[in-house]
Parts: C-alpha cells; sequence; structure tokens
C-alpha cells in the first residue's frame, strides 16, 4: 500500500523537480530510487515500509518526467510516434 502513495506524491511533485531540468531531475529520482532499494533491504518491517515509499515516489516521478524528456529530446518528426509509444508501453505494463 505505501507504493500508490508515494506514487501519487511523486506524480503531483514530478513537474517541481522539471523545473531542475529533464535531465537533472531524472538523475534525482535515479538517486530516490537507489536510496529506496537499499532502505528495503534493512530487516525491519518500518524500513521496507519506507523503502517502498520512495520507490513509489520516484515511479510517480518518472511518470511525469520522462514523456516530457522524450518529447523535448526526440526529433519533432517522432516525436508523436514515441510519445505515443510510450504511453502504450505504461498501459501494456499495468496490464500485465
Amino acid at each position: 500500500t505505501m507504493v500508490p502513495i508515494g506514487a501519487t506524491a511523486g506524480a503531483f511533485t514530478g513537474g517541481l523537480l522539471c523545473s531542475l531540468g529533464r535531465r537533472k531531475a531524472i538523475f534525482i529520482v535515479n538517486a530516490i530510487i537507489m536510496v529506496g532499494s537499499g532502505i528495503t533491504m534493512i530487516f525491519n518491517f518500518w524500513a521496507l515500509l519506507g523503502g517502498r515509499l520512495l520507490i513509489g515516489y520516484a515511479a510517480g516521478a518518472y511518470t511525469v518526467i520522462s514523456p516530457l524528456f522524450i518529447s523535448e529530446t526526440s526529433p519533432s518528426e517522432v516525436a508523436g510516434s514515441l510519445g505515443a509509444i510510450n504511453q502504450f508501453m505504461v498501459t501494456a505494463g499495468i496490464m500485465i
């Protein structure tokens, strides 16, 4: 239950991270993923919940940052197609 709570917070605050720049935001979220993964390895129930909260936050922030990054860095001829493929893969991942 902690991952969806973190993902909700990450989705709402991911735009604030984008103000730092898309690439820096991705690096920050990657660091949050690494810290959250490390915390989940601690043999403690509360550490597991905290780590999952951080991982959820990063997943939510990625949902905001990655489409912006893809649309800004891809050539204009294929930007729409790459955005659509990204959304399709997210939806397929949810269904699986």
